[in-house]
């Protein structure tokens, strides 16, 4: 859960943060950076944030889809090599632990009528 804390946290520095950036590039002419901090270390910050918040999206996202095929990291992998296995004997590879997406999720994050 700490990646989707992570993911809310940029999203929201960065939404909030855009008007900043507009200041911090200058492309409002009018205004001077009134700020301690050099505007081109808030550019930097800026960029780091969006940079992570899509990285670590892209990591939750891959991890929440794992969790609901009823996978870990290394059965992934174990499994790709026993479908392909499977499809050559004309075979379909059936993962024993998958109790369907829905399930799955219901089940690893503790909630449902059984939660």
């Amino acid at each position: 859960m700490f990646m989707a804390y992570l993911v809310i946290g940029t999203f929201w520095y960065c939404a909030l943060g855009w008007s900043y950036l507009v200041d911090a590039l200058g492309l409002d002419f009018d205004y001077q950076w009134p700020y301690r901090v050099p505007a081109l270390v808030y550019i930097i910050t800026y960029m780091l944030s969006v940079v992570m918040c899509l990285a670590v999206f892209t990591m939750l996202a891959w991890h929440l889809w794992s969790i609901a095929q009823g996978e870990s990291s290394v059965e992934n992998h174990d499994h790709e090599h026993y479908r392909k296995v499977a499809a050559s004997r004309g075979e379909t590879f059936v993962n024993s632990y998958d109790l369907g997406k829905w399930n799955n999720l219901n089940l690893f994050f503790n909630i449902g009528p059984d939660g």
